[in-house]
């Protein structure tokens, strides 16, 4: 059997491999509420920049969209360390209670499957572009997997975009 990896191959096998071994060194727990802290970072930020804008960084220099900007800056980050506190904290309850390893195991599935995930997003934006008209995207020995899960996926993404990656994937 002649296996030969395309360049979009060793991409999503890198993918794969960094994410399930962030994972692995994350641990679940952390990697959730890394998940969690984005999420939260997020919303904080949009609901509560004006305020903080408008409160305490009136003195700033830069007109009000640069009070703006650095007040959701601010406010991301906080949330964020926030949550990686909160992570290292019950990552170290875990690791006490005996259940580090569990949570590294867990971390890694849930890594190997956030890596199929960015496989599937980016294999999906680059079937809406030429990249999936080239040889090397044609010759993928991972294409038929990549193909697979793009369809188990359109139910999910709004009916023009998925019928322009399934018709992007049949040609």
């Amino acid at each position: 059997m002649n296996l030969h990896f395309t360049l979009i191959d060793i991409l999503a096998f890198a993918i794969l491999v960094i994410s399930a071994l962030m994972g692995i060194w994350r641990g679940l727990v952390r990697e959730v509420l890394a998940l969690i802290g984005w999420v939260a970072a997020s919303w904080v930020s949009y609901h509560y920049a004006t305020w903080l804008a408008n409160e305490w960084l009136t003195g700033v220099p830069g007109g009000e969209m640069a009070r703006l900007a650095l007040g959701f800056v601010i406010l991301f980050i906080v949330v964020m360390i926030v949550c990686a506190l909160v992570g290292k904290f019950l990552a170290k309850l875990l690791q006490q209670a005996g259940l580090s390893p569990m949570d590294r195991f867990l971390g890694f599935a849930f890594g190997l499957l956030r890596g199929l995930l960015v496989v599937v997003v980016l294999s999906s934006l680059a079937a809406l572009t030429s990249i999936s008209q080239t040889t090397e995207w044609r010759k993928a020995w991972s294409l038929p997997a990549i193909e697979l899960l793009i369809g188990m996926t359109q139910a999910w993404l709004p009916d023009e975009w998925a019928a322009q990656v399934s018709g992007q994937l049949k040609k």
